[in-house]
């Protein structure tokens, strides 16, 4: 007898844990009082749904009693997430079975048997707090890369700012150099003029020893050529100053153009889904145009290699071609006419000094327009002179009127025609030029001279003087003349 009791104890102690996971029975008995509105229907079916609600509420204590502790899993605590399953849920249905019931005169008493599968609503249970779980994850994980990404494009705003202000630096930087450059090539070649012309003077004294002149002029040259060469050398530093703080600038950009290339990386594969860890364990491959700015340059190159190169540049610059705009009145005197008008003259002075242009003139009796070829002698000088031929097509109109008794009665029009000849400019200026051009062009006239009455078949015809025509052209007037970029 003693161990029937003990053996009662136990499976009473244990009931509770070998239900859970399974189909649980419960007895239970519930009294119902009735209303006046209350018929024997609706007393029944109120009743049973107290049973079922008393039966789901001991097994929810059941459920809770299996968990370590209430724990809340995405702001819901596992009282709620029962009362969810339960209520969504089929697995929350109770099964009712009337073991016996009565009714009397105000009351309803029943006896039921109910059956609950606390296995199934512990799985729906665990389920739904797993996929609040990894709901709460993911908007923990996206609230962590939308900060993430907010940072990143902030960090490319700045760099972009930062990027537009060093290039503003290395532009100026660069043209700073490009300027000292270039003044250290010209004080290069006026060191060496003095130079030169040091050596021609001690020449000279070496051959008129007792020549004071000669003394004199030694003293003059040597006198430049220390004071060329200070000034070379004093360029050479300014060089060499500019040149660092280009190459600093330089450098400091491509820094910072190739940190903004990888932001923006970042940025493509945080959109993309990426997390920082991904990131940071699978770096990106550096973009075509950042292998390009990381490749060898001539900024990488040493300083006094990238002066000479630089300077060879500037050199080419000087010796580029020279775009020509020209704009000038013009007198024009012919054999048997004279006349006044402008001319515009379009071209270019090539590198190697060579004159070509195109020109169309007009004036109040003659028009025409020609090619000009030639070549500019001290293309890069203050005054430049330039020989050369024109060809062409120049026409002077020349109109003789024929009178009688003092009144016109027929007037024609003879034609003084140039097709080619040369010319002779100067300009004098760097930009713009104060022109003069002198131009002797040779061609044919054919002009009316008298008029004959036929009055045998009543015919009339004109007399004409033919020849050689020549014409002089001055024109003075404004030419601009503009450096093209050396390739």
């Amino acid at each position: 007898m003693r161990k029937k009791v003990v053996l009662y104890f136990f499976v009473l102690c244990l009931f509770p844990f070998t239900g859970y996971g399974q189909v649980q029975t419960f007895i239970r008995e519930y009294t119902y009082r009735m209303s006046e509105e209350d018929s024997r229907r609706t007393a029944r079916n109120k009743a049973h749904e107290q049973l079922r609600a008393m039966v789901l509420s001991e097994v929810g204590s059941l459920v809770q009693a299996n968990y370590s502790s209430a724990m809340t899993v995405s702001g819901s605590n596992v009282e709620d997430l029962y009362r969810e399953v339960i209520t969504i849920s089929t697995v929350g249905r109770v099964g009712l079975k009337v073991l016996d019931e009565r009714f009397d005169e105000f009351t309803y008493w029943v006896k039921a048997e109910l059956t609950v599968d606390v296995g199934a609503i512990n799985e729906q249970l665990d389920k739904l707090a797993r996929e609040n779980r990894e709901v709460s994850q993911r908007k923990e994980a996206q609230t962590q890369q939308n900060r993430q990404t907010e940072q990143v494009q902030a960090q490319i705003t700045a760099s972009e700012r930062q990027i537009t202000a060093l290039a503003n630096r290395e532009t100026a930087a660069r043209n700073q150099r490009n300027t000292t450059t270039a003044r250290l090539n010209r004080s290069r070649e006026e060191r060496d003029r003095a130079d030169r012309e040091h050596n021609n003077a001690l020449a000279f004294l070496s051959a008129n020893p007792a020549s004071a002149p000669a003394r004199r002029a030694v003293e003059m040259a040597s006198d430049s050529f220390e004071e060329a060469k200070a000034n070379y050398d004093e360029m050479s530093l300014q060089a060499k100053i500019a040149d660092e703080a280009w190459t600093a600038a330089d450098s400091e950009l491509k820094q910072e153009r190739e940190r903004l290339a990888n932001l923006r990386e970042q940025l493509r594969r945080l959109n993309s889904g990426e997390t920082f860890e991904q990131i940071a364990a699978r770096p990106s491959v550096p973009a075509p145009q950042q292998q390009q700015q990381a490749s060898p340059s001539v900024a990488d190159a040493p300083a006094q290699q990238r002066t000479a190169q630089q300077g060879g540049a500037a050199a080419n610059e000087e010796r580029a071609g020279m775009f020509l705009l020209s704009i000038r009145p013009e007198f024009v005197a012919g054999t048997s006419v004279m006349s006044a008008g402008a001319t515009i003259e379009i071209g270019a002075i090539l590198k190697n000094g060579f004159y070509l242009t195109g020109e169309i003139a007009g004036g109040a009796i003659y028009y025409g327009g020609g090619l000009n070829l030639g070549v500019c002698i001290n293309r890069d000088g203050f005054v430049r002179n330039v020989l050369g031929v024109n060809a062409g097509y120049r026409n002077s109109v020349l109109t003789a009127e024929f009178t009688q008794n003092d009144k016109v009665y027929i007037s024609k029009n003879g034609t003084n025609t140039s097709f080619g000849g040369a010319f002779w400019k100067l300009m004098f200026g760097n930009a713009g030029n104060f022109d003069i051009s002198n131009k002797i062009l040779f061609g044919q006239r054919n002009n009316p001279v008298s008029f004959r009455k036929n009055y045998n078949d009543g015919s009339d015809g004109f007399v004409y003087e033919e020849g050689l025509n020549i014409t002089y052209s001055l024109s003075i007037g404004y030419t601009l003349t503009k450096r093209r970029q050396a390739r």
